[in-house]
């Protein structure tokens, strides 16, 4: 089944001058033909159907039959797309076969023009002219095919071809006119009583078929994105660092369709907190991550935010050193006052303090401490004390 994309019709009124020849003389019998290109289709990418119509547009009455037709048609060259067109009669009309028309094969050997020719062999016995109907006559439906498809975009620009042009055809149309007798088998037009006329003078009318995408647009449905900072479209392969609608056109190969591609898109920020600046002794847990370092230096921790990009820390850490001063030993009679915390101890043990270094973290001393208890010599003094009887 074949899709009908382009239809048009165009008529070319041609005026046929037709002379009446009788015993007594010529009389000049004005007679009024149309000739249609009628039904242009495009039936698939490589191939143009048509059909030509031939009727009798007499305003009098007169009966008009047909005898030959020659057919010269010019196109636009540009609709091949360097292909080769070649052209075939593709529904012939039963009515003027059995009327004993012969129609010969198109023929395209010329660039640009397409010419048939087609008549009704008066020499056979059974040869019948065919009266054309005010309605008309379809005389043929012809098709011309490319060896690749036609250049869409382009027109045709049909035009009847009316000039004597070195090999083209110039369209011409012989007939009868009021004929005594309806369907009457002519041996040659000079033995009866009436004389056919080609039809001269034409004027050109062109056809503008153009010929058509063969494709549809495809309009993908808009796709939703959220980025963090920029997005990369792969469909155009730009990228986007601004929220919006985006929209991508992409030609489809061989046509002159295009794919509509639609991005929704929404751009969240990378969150960069400010640097916590940190100064510790000995280690620092950080409360963003949980570890605990020893070392001074930079630290980052990347979370993510409430609206899913990334939540930067930046941990800028000074690790200061405690003091660990050597023990102090010493020895001491009864008590001894310490000069690093100017306290005075009576037992013997070991006693720390603990204060602050010039970098503000701990300076440790201890101390290791013995005393003495002191002896004081005394004099002692002798009782004796006399007992009677001893």
């Amino acid at each position: 089944m074949k899709k009908q994309i382009v239809k048009t019709t165009s008529k070319l009124f041609l005026t046929l001058m037709l002379f009446l020849t009788a015993v007594t003389g010529f009389a000049q019998l004005p007679q009024q033909m149309n000739v249609d290109m009628r039904n242009v289709t495009l039936v698939d990418p490589s191939t143009i159907e048509f059909e030509i119509w031939i009727a009798n547009a007499s305003t009098n009455g007169d009966v008009c039959k047909l005898q030959s037709i020659q057919m010269g048609l010019d196109f636009n060259q540009a609709i091949l797309d360097g292909g080769t067109p070649t052209s075939v009669l593709y529904l012939n009309n039963p009515a003027l076969s059995a009327a004993g028309m012969k129609a010969h094969t198109p023929n395209m050997a010329t660039p640009g023009h397409w010419r048939v020719a087609a008549q009704v062999e008066l020499s056979s016995a059974n040869a019948t002219l065919i009266e054309l109907a005010p309605t008309g006559i379809r005389y043929g439906t012809y098709r011309i095919t490319n060896s690749v498809p036609f250049a869409q975009g382009q027109s045709t620009n049909f035009a009847w071809n009316v000039s004597n042009n070195t090999g083209k055809t110039r369209t011409t149309v012989t007939a009868f006119i009021n004929a005594s007798t309806l369907g009457k088998a002519y041996v040659k037009p000079g033995s009866t009583p009436f004389v056919s006329t080609a039809i001269e003078g034409l004027n050109p009318t062109v056809m503008n078929i153009t010929i058509p995408s063969l494709c549809t647009d495809i309009h993908n449905a808009p796709v939703a994105v959220s980025a963090c900072d920029s997005y990369v479209w792969a469909v155009d392969g730009n990228t986007y660092s601004v929220s919006g609608q985006y929209t991508a056109i992409t030609p489809i190969p061989g046509g002159t369709c295009n794919q509509y591609d639609t991005l929704d898109l929404t751009i969240n920020t990378t969150t960069n907190n400010p640097t916590q600046v940190e100064t510790a002794c000995d280690s620092y847990t950080w409360s963003v991550d949980g570890n605990t370092y020893t070392a001074s230096g930079m630290y980052t921790y990347t979370g993510t935010g409430a609206n899913g990009c990334p939540d930067n820390y930046t941990l800028d850490l000074t690790i200061n050193t405690s003091t660990n001063n050597p023990t102090q030993i010493e020895s001491a009679c009864d008590s001894y006052t310490w000069s690093v915390d100017g306290n005075t101890y009576t037992a013997s043990g070991i006693y720390t303090y603990t204060g602050t270094g010039a970098n503000g973290c701990p300076d440790n001393y201890t101390l290791d401490l013995t005393t003495q208890l002191q002896i004081i010599p005394h004099k002692l003094k002798l009782l004796v004390i006399h007992t009677h009887g001893q």
